[in-house]
């Protein structure tokens, strides 16, 4: 061991050691000719004459009957694709060997530096191999139906050492499993009585070094038939050829390692086998199998064990996966839950607080800090806020999204200890915002058990000892205190999840932010308007005064001081009308106005309205046509304030009809409610405009040439004193020169709902409100439920199960209404909708989405693409009924 020339145990190239074990020999052909490019040295023993066939191709020492050549080629060339070695059987001719009884060989075949590399051993027969096949199929039959009702990862393991000690044949089988920090730990063995227990002890990282864990990940099975054995050579030497060492990653044969080979007889071993157990790419650990005396496995058993492996490894990783999910889906229904309360009414603090037991308890937390900001919300304990503000800055900038972890923060930070929180996770969430959380756990003492002093080896010992395996396996106890749990991949998984909530309330703290600006940026543009409205307004009267009060300065006679006092009095009542109407506004806004309510017969007060209004209409050749058709709708209302009510709405039906026009005022019991309808052929409200048109200060568009005039606060006020009667008003428009519908409902007095009225009055509705619906819908029974639901609510049905077969339909039928499903797959919802927009009459079409999707996003989208309602399947008949029983919005 003194002439290795590296430094250090992990520095040794174990892959190119040149000399393989003794049990085997080693060819490495030209593939083509199978030429013999390098050897080992022991082929005297295999061969009668060697030096007499080292010459001849290898092909042509072999049986083609028993194995052509071409198979052996083909063999190499899988291997070759795939990186592997892969198994074939051999034989000899009987004159060329010594021993004419061994003709027959395992083989393994695999690529190294473009040669053909063959491996052989003797095919004896393992004493053992019945009942090892019984073996693999008990543990078949036997262990893994029963997977599923298996608790832990330690029966599993428990059931695998087991199996593989009596398949084998080895004296102890350890189930070896890596640790974050690549020290290692036994989690499961089977032994023979005489031997010293393994279990539950600990191995240092050093143990099996960086360079053996990748070379295991690449070649699953290494095997040490006698750590006593000399290893041999091959032939000719890189030393002698000056050829490249042959690369033997994928070799069985492989001397091992000196230091290897010391470690094992240092733990009175002569013989072992390891086996890696690989899944999703990472080394999970091993299956070390263990004999105090030389032993030797037979290549096809041993290569068994390997396949065997395969299935262990999935099995470990299924179990280990399975204890996990329900980790992750307790995570994220903790995590749902807290993201559906995000709103108004929590914010996000109280949000945390109500689930501190839950949150801590998924992420084995003592406490935890969401920072955003100047500001944080802390659960449970936490260090100083001045410490851990400090891991902030450990980031390397201030951009970065590079998850910081400790198991002693005071160490970290070059601290003393001030409590017992020592572990930090800081997961950045938006560090250029500092914005981010931290979680924390308390120191946590350990006991542990080493297989030897850990510490035994240091960097500061001499190449000598550096280069040489741990001389004591005695148990070492240790007790590891100044530490908290290490985090794991799953516990950095789950804080990740956690940060959802943050991003989801962050989003929503910008959503509001932006609505808010968005509000004050339209309050005050309206504000604006209004006193610019407003001077106009008072103008308007103030100049005919001014003008009338000059002009009895200049003629003072009674026919000119009758004319201007009545121009003067004309415009004082504008101006008295203008003034009541904002304080008005004023008093309902602070909740100054108190109604004085009295039985009342709604059509006497809509005449009441309309014979203030005559004179105005008449003037402007506006005819106003009265419909009051029940005289027992009666309603507990302020008459005043309901006449001023209605006489408003009237008045601004007036106000937007031209000359020639029509203004109807219908008054009606409806049901449960007391109905007043304003109805005109003015010009109409713009879609843009009516969803505000009872916002305050609002007008169409209050600079017009064309404008009549107004505060914009009438429709605001009559809005304001509605509500206070416990009703509702609603403006309906098809759009701009198409005329408006005003209507007013207020709680019908002394009305009695039966079951019999309920059913009358649907029956009713259903009649007057008959309509001619499409359905598109590419499953087929969705869309025939459907149209069979809707037609016994006497409408008009078609439908469609393809887009283009729907938009067909549309133009033929001319719907008032679409039900539209989203995913439809030649033209989905989306285009579909669009496509009717794009239409003169889909202008006028109520369309309704249909879809598994109600998230936030779907919505909008929605919305986006033209549609008026967005129902999540299944739909609910009464939802349905209701928004085809109301106005378009």
């Amino acid at each position: 061991m003194n002439n290795q020339i590296f430094m250090k145990c992990e520095d040794e190239p174990i892959h190119i050691p040149e000399t393989i074990q003794p049990f085997g020999y080693l060819f490495a052909l030209e593939p083509n000719s199978g030429s013999i490019k390098i050897h080992s040295a022991n082929l005297n023993d295999l061969f009668r004459s060697w030096d007499s066939v080292k010459d001849q191709s290898f092909f042509e020492f072999l049986d083609e009957e028993f194995l052509p050549h071409n198979a052996i080629l083909e063999a190499y060339e899988n291997a070759k694709a795939a990186k592997v070695r892969l198994p074939i059987e051999i034989r000899f001719h009987t004159q060329i060997v010594k021993d004419k009884a061994h003709v027959d060989y395992f083989a393994i075949v695999y690529e190294s530096s473009d040669l053909l590399v063959v491996e052989i051993e003797p095919a004896v027969t393992f004493k053992g191999k019945i009942a090892s096949r019984q073996q693999t199929k008990i543990y078949s039959m036997a262990t893994v139906p029963r997977f599923r009702t298996t608790q832990t990862i330690d029966e599993i393991a428990n059931s695998i050492a087991e199996m593989v000690r009596k398949f084998t044949g080895y004296e102890r089988v350890l189930i070896y499993k890596f640790n974050q920090d690549m020290s290692g730990t036994v989690v499961a063995e089977s032994k023979v009585d005489d031997m010293e227990s393994y279990l539950g002890l600990f191995y240092p990282e050093t143990d099996i070094p960086r360079q053996a864990r990748e070379l295991y990940k690449k070649s699953w099975l290494r095997v040490t038939a006698n750590a006593e054995s000399k290893p041999v050579g091959l032939v000719p030497s890189v030393k002698e050829s000056g050829r490249k060492p042959l690369d033997m990653t994928n070799s069985i044969l492989r001397s091992m390692s000196p230091v290897h080979l010391q470690y094992l007889r240092n733990q009175g071993l002569i013989s072992s086998m390891s086996i890696s157990l690989y899944s999703q790419e990472e080394l999970w650990g091993l299956i070390i199998c263990q004999h105090r005396n030389e032993y030797y496995l037979p290549q096809d058993m041993r290569l068994e064990v390997e396949s065997l492996a395969h299935l262990f490894s999935w099995q470990l990783y299924a179990k280990e996966e399975e204890s996990l999910h329900t980790k992750r889906e307790a995570a994220d229904q903790t995590i749902n839950e807290m993201i559906s309360q995000i709103g108004d009414e929590k914010d996000i603090a109280t949000i945390f607080t109500e689930n501190e037991t839950k949150i801590l308890s998924l992420m084995n937390a003592c406490g935890f800090v969401f920072s955003y900001g100047d500001l944080s919300v802390s659960l449970g304990e936490t260090p100083p806020a001045e410490i851990y503000s400090k891991l902030f800055e450990r980031f390397p900038n201030r951009s970065s999204t590079r998850v910081v972890e400790s198991v002693n923060i005071y160490k970290s930070l070059d601290r003393p200890r001030a409590d017992d929180v020592l572990g930090a996770l800081v997961v950045p969430l938006l560090s250029e915002n500092n914005f981010y959380t931290i979680w924390f756990r308390k120191e946590e003492i350990v006991e542990r058990k080493w297989a030897g002093n850990p510490h035994e080896k240091s960097v500061k010992s001499d190449k000598q000892q550096r280069l040489e395996p741990r001389q004591s396996f005695v148990i070492h106890k240790e007790t590891v205190t100044d530490e908290s749990r290490p985090w794991n991949v799953e516990d950095k998984r789950i804080a990740n999840l956690f940060n959802k909530v943050f991003l989801q309330h962050a989003l929503r703290s910008q959503v509001l932010m932006k609505s808010n600006i968005d509000l004050l940026t339209a309050q005050d543009k309206s504000k604006n308007e209004f006193l610019a409205t407003l001077a106009h307004e008072l103008r308007n009267p103030l100049a005919p005064i001014s003008s009338a009060v000059e002009l009895i300065r200049l003629d003072p006679s009674t026919e000119t001081l009758d004319e201007a006092s009545a121009i003067i009095e004309r415009q004082m009542k504008q101006l008295v009308t203008l003034i009541d109407d904002l304080m008005d506004v004023s008093r309902i806004t602070r909740g100054r106005v108190v109604l004085k309510t009295e039985k009342a017969e709604l059509h006497s007060v809509a005449l009441h309205a309309v014979d203030s209004i005559r004179k105005l209409a008449a003037a402007k050749g506006v005819v106003i046509v009265e419909d009051y058709r029940d005289k027992d709708a009666f309603v507990n209302a302020d008459i005043t304030r309901l006449t001023q009510v209605i006489a408003n709405v009237i008045n601004n039906a007036v106000k937007y009809t031209q000359k020639g026009g029509r203004v109807e005022v219908r008054a009606f019991a409806d049901y449960h409610d007391a109905v007043v309808e304003v109805e005109d052929n003015g010009i109409g409200i713009s879609k843009e405009y009516l969803p505000s048109i009872f916002e305050m200060f609002s007008q169409a568009d209050p600079f017009s040439s064309k404008g009549t005039g107004g505060l914009g606060i009438g429709l605001t006020l009559a809005k304001k004193l509605v509500d206070l009667h416990g009703g509702t008003i609603a403006a309906r428009s098809q759009g701009m020169g198409k005329g408006s519908t005003f209507e007013i409902r207020l709680p019908r007095l002394g009305a009695t709902v039966s079951e019999g009225d309920k059913t009358k009055k649907l029956v009713q509705t259903l009649k007057k409100d008959k309509k001619r619906i499409l359905v598109v819908d590419d499953n087929f029974d969705s869309a025939r439920m459907l149209e069979l639901i809707l037609k016994s609510k006497g409408h008009e049905v078609k439908k469609a199960v393809t887009g283009l077969e729907g938009l067909a339909l549309f133009h033929e039928f001319k719907p008032e209404v679409a039900l539209l499903d989203i995913g439809i797959p030649d033209m989905d919802g989306y285009e579909i909708c669009k496509a009717i927009r794009a239409t003169d009459y889909g202008q006028d079409t109520l369309v309704i989405a249909q879809t598994g999707w109600g998230q936030e996003e779907h919505l909008k989208r929605s919305a986006e693409a033209g549609f008026d309602h967005h129902i999540v399947k299944p739909i609910q008949p009464a939802l349905l009924w209701k928004i085809l029983s109301e106005p378009r919005p």
